[in-house]
């Protein structure tokens, strides 16, 4: 489970860094994950998920997502699901403040053989500031991520960036870059995990977001 552990950290990029606005809803798809040695080079693993997003106000959204990777990678499921909320809106150099909490549930055993399929819950809370520029509101983020497995207790908290393009009045493409687990020293473990030294684990992502409905 360690390695399934690892593997679901920072598995999407954030679910919006800005709310959507009331009554708009968008699908969005991420691509990404934790740094490992693959044929003796450091590659992002392809953890995805494929989601949608929608704002219940101005400046809260609730968000649920797939993982389609878990079904090929593991043959279990995976689904999350959670909710966000604008604290502060940006104001000249002070940045919005948004945070966000998420519930990931991984289960079954689509595979043949031992063992059987169990259930798995974990969370997620991430705090985020964010920035505005430019004439199709790009943004740029930073923040913090806790990932927690409750059962038993491990969490894993670390710093993140981040930058989404705006293609668009309703497309925007994000790329985000965490490093997990600081304190970690990933040296014994079995898989060789790219970090900071031999600390932690460096995790990019891309994603994109589409929306519909409602205002710009």
């Amino acid at each position: 489970m360690l390695t399934l552990f690892m593997l679901l950290i920072g598995c999407s990029v954030n679910h919006g860094v800005r709310p959507l606005g009331k009554g708009k809803t968008a699908v969005n798809a991420s691509v990404g994950g934790p740094t490992a040695q693959l044929f003796g080079a450091p590659v992002p693993l392809p953890i995805s998920t494929v989601g949608v997003r929608h704002g219940i106000s101005d400046r809260s959204d609730i968000h649920a997502a797939f993982h389609p990777s878990m079904a090929l990678l593991f043959g279990v499921g995976g689904l999350d699901a959670g909710a966000s909320y604008l604290i502060f809106d940006q104001d000249g150099a002070r940045p919005a403040i948004l945070v966000d909490g998420t519930v990931t549930a991984i289960f079954g055993d689509l595979s043949e053989g031992e063992p059987e399929g169990g259930f798995r819950l974990y969370g997620n809370v991430a705090a985020l500031a964010s920035w505005q520029y430019g004439q199709r509101g790009n943004l740029v983020y930073t923040g913090a991520d806790l990932f927690i497995q409750p059962l038993p207790w491990q969490p894993i908290a670390g710093p993140l960036i981040g930058h989404q393009l705006r293609l668009g009045e309703r497309v925007g493409l994000s790329t985000e870059l965490k490093w997990m687990g600081g304190s970690t020293n990933t040296d014994p473990f079995t898989i060789r995990w790219y970090g900071i030294g031999q600390q932690g684990v460096l995790v990019p992502q891309i994603g994109l977001d589409v929306a519909f409905g409602g205002g710009q």
